[in-house]
C-alpha cells in the first residue's frame, strides 16, 4: 500500500503539477497554506527560497524574501514577475484585484536609503512609522521611494495591473522597517 500511495504521490507532482510563470522550468514553487516559496538552481543552488511571498486575499500581497536580484538563472525572471504569476496562477485572482504590496523587513540598500531619507526630512526618529500620500508627498521624497528597487518592482505591478500607487507607508517593527504601497 505503501508504494501505491507513494507513486501516487509522484504521479500527482510531476504530472498534475500546475504550470508556473509561463512554464519557465527553471523555478520551482512550494505552498503552504497562502504562503508560496520560490526556488531556482540559481539562487543558492535551489537550497534556499529565492522569493517567498503571502497572499493575503482579497487584494494585499506580502513579500517575505526577494533575493532576485543575487539569482543567476539564465533568462531569469524578475521579481515582478515572479510575484505577479504567484498572484494570478497560485492565488487564482485578477491581476487588478491587486491593491496593495507590502516588503516585510526590508534588508535592501536601496529602499533603506530611502526610508532614512524620509524620516530625516519628515524629522521624525529612526523607530517612527510614518505615511507618503502620492498626491501630496514632496517630489523628492517619492522620487527615491520610485527609484529603488522595490518602488521598480512595484511600477511594473501597477503597470500589469492597471493600477497607480497612491501611497506609502512604513511600520517599524521589532528592529525592522516594513513598507507597503497601497495601489489606486
Amino acid at each position: 500500500m505503501k508504494l501505491f500511495s507513494l507513486s501516487s504521490l509522484l504521479f500527482a507532482t510531476v504530472v498534475l503539477r500546475p504550470v508556473f510563470c509561463k512554464g519557465h522550468s527553471a523555478y520551482d514553487v512550494t505552498e503552504d497554506g497562502n504562503e508560496y516559496s520560490v526556488f531556482t538552481n540559481g539562487y543558492e543552488r535551489g537550497r534556499i527560497a529565492v522569493t517567498r511571498v503571502i497572499i493575503k486575499k482579497p487584494k494585499t500581497l506580502e513579500i517575505k524574501t526577494a533575493y532576485n536580484g543575487k539569482d543567476t538563472t539564465n533568462s531569469k525572471l524578475h521579481l515582478n514577475q515572479i510575484l505577479m504569476a504567484l498572484w494570478t496562477e497560485k492565488g487564482g485572482l485578477r491581476a487588478s484585484s491587486l491593491k496593495r504590496v507590502k516588503f516585510l523587513e526590508v534588508a535592501n540598500d536601496s529602499v533603506k536609503a530611502a526610508i532614512q531619507a524620509a524620516r530625516q526630512e519628515l524629522e521624525l526618529e529612526d523607530v517612527d512609522d510614518f505615511e507618503l500620500d502620492v498626491e501630496d508627498a514632496d517630489e523628492d521624497l517619492l522620487s527615491n521611494f520610485r527609484n529603488s528597487v522595490f518602488g521598480k518592482v512595484v511600477a511594473r505591478l501597477c503597470e500589469a495591473s492597471g493600477h497607480t500607487p497612491e501611497s506609502i507607508s512604513i511600520e517599524h517593527t521589532a528592529g525592522w522597517d516594513d513598507i507597503t504601497w497601497d495601489l489606486a
